[in-house]
């Protein structure tokens, strides 16, 4: 009998860019991801999802949280490390924004404002929990 080898799975490369977005009484937007997607029933940052682990330039980070919660000012600090989360079939690195907003957050739909000091109560994915360990401040003002 010659032995059968299985197809492998090929992996694929996924780039994760995570805007960390926080309001004038220091809440953060959190995402419930529901979708059948990696991380089902998780918390996480409003995310762009790219080809690349290239920066996002300031005009593409106001463009999107515009999109997110309308045409305000912001700040951004932008990241110092990328961080690389390897599953099964598919490698995640995330790249996280701070962006700091001289606004309170107007109720959204889609996402949760949550205080800085609360959200780790929230599930997350190690990705997202292992930069958080690491991030020494959470505001730009």
């Amino acid at each position: 009998m010659v032995p059968y080898k299985s197809k492998k799975i090929k992996k694929r490369n996924r780039y994760f860019h995570y805007l960390q977005i926080i309001d004038t009484d220091q809440s953060i937007l959190l995402n419930h991801r529901t979708n059948n997607d990696i991380w089902q029933s998780l918390y996480d940052f409003p995310c762009i999802e790219n080809e690349s682990d290239a920066l996002l330039n300031e005009n593409e980070l106001q463009n999107h949280v515009n999109g997110l919660i309308g045409q305000t000012k912001m700040s951004v600090k932008f990241p110092s490390k990328i961080h690389k989360h390897i599953l099964s079939h598919q490698t995640i690195y995330g790249i996280f924004y701070i962006i700091s907003i001289p606004i309170k957050f107007p109720k959204l739909i889609a996402f949760k404002a949550v205080n800085t000091k609360n959200f780790e109560q929230y599930a997350m994915p190690v990705l997202l929990t292992n930069h958080i360990s690491e991030q020494n401040e959470w505001t730009l003002f």
